[in-house]
């Protein structure tokens, strides 16, 4: 099976303003384990009007310069993600579901329009692809790790499964250390995973006794004012589910 691994690099973390800086896409056969195309581009989009944030400048290395000497055409390489994209069966991406997928459908957006069945650049050029719907796999939801590895920060999951990155916050260097996490468990696992509905848990603890919840991985949220712990379905126990005996504190169960 054919599985397209992929990362953004941008200028800013905030969605509504963000520019897309580096492409990085990996098309992946998860029977040979190996990559089999890849993609990794600098991207100068002419209409960012704000400059770069300075954490993410620091976080990533890339610089407006970098962008304007070696940034290749947004449409170009959006073409060239298309084609990757749809020989896929999936896409894969760390906490894409909330970064990475709603930045490319905008980034996509700001360049083509999709209308029966074609997508047209908008100087008018029509390209005989359509963007076809994929289920997105996420590594920090849908890999089933070990209960001793706690942490879902994508340099520390390269550690723990005893390699480094190299060049760290880097497109295409975070989706070949991303693949090759991916590649340590089973693909027929993963699937089922990533198909299993998200269950969020509401602790029913007060202040004296959130310590609790804390050592059940709950956390706190800030807009809700609830202990919260998301999961998939896949790793909850069933029989202890059906008796409501998950954790030895009071909870409500929320399904997604």
């Amino acid at each position: 099976m054919l599985v397209l691994g992929m990362d953004l690099e941008t200028t800013t973390f905030d969605q509504d303003l963000l520019r897309v800086t580096e492409v990085g896409a990996i098309l992946y056969d998860t029977d040979l384990k190996v990559p089999i195309e890849v993609q990794a581009d600098l991207v100068h989009e002419p209409d960012i009007k704000i400059p770069m944030d300075p954490f993410v400048v620091g976080l990533t290395g890339i610089q407006d310069k970098m962008v304007l000497n070696y940034g290749k055409s947004p449409v170009d390489v959006i073409e060239r993600f298309i084609k990757l994209y749809n020989k896929a069966e999936y896409v894969v991406a760390h906490n894409g579901e909330h970064f990475d997928k709603p930045a490319m459908a905008n980034f996509i957006n700001r360049y083509f329009h999709q209308a029966n069945g074609r997508v047209t650049n908008r100087f008018g050029r029509s390209i005989d692809l359509a963007l076809k719907p994929k289920h997105w796999i996420d590594t920090m939801t849908d890999l089933p790790y070990s209960e001793y590895i706690t942490t879902r920060k994508l340099q520390d999951l390269t550690g723990r499964h005893g390699f480094l990155n190299p060049f760290p916050h880097r497109a295409f260097t975070d989706v070949l250390s991303m693949m090759r996490i991916f590649s340590e468990y089973p693909t027929e696992d993963i699937i089922k995973i990533t198909h299993s509905p998200t269950l969020t848990f509401h602790a029913q603890v007060d202040y004296h006794h959130k310590d609790l919840a804390k050592a059940a991985r709950f956390r706190w949220n800030g807009e809700s004012r609830k202990w919260e712990y998301k999961t998939k379905e896949y790793f909850i126990d069933a029989d202890a589910r059906a008796k409501g005996t998950l954790w030895d504190f009071n909870y409500i169960e929320i399904k997604e």
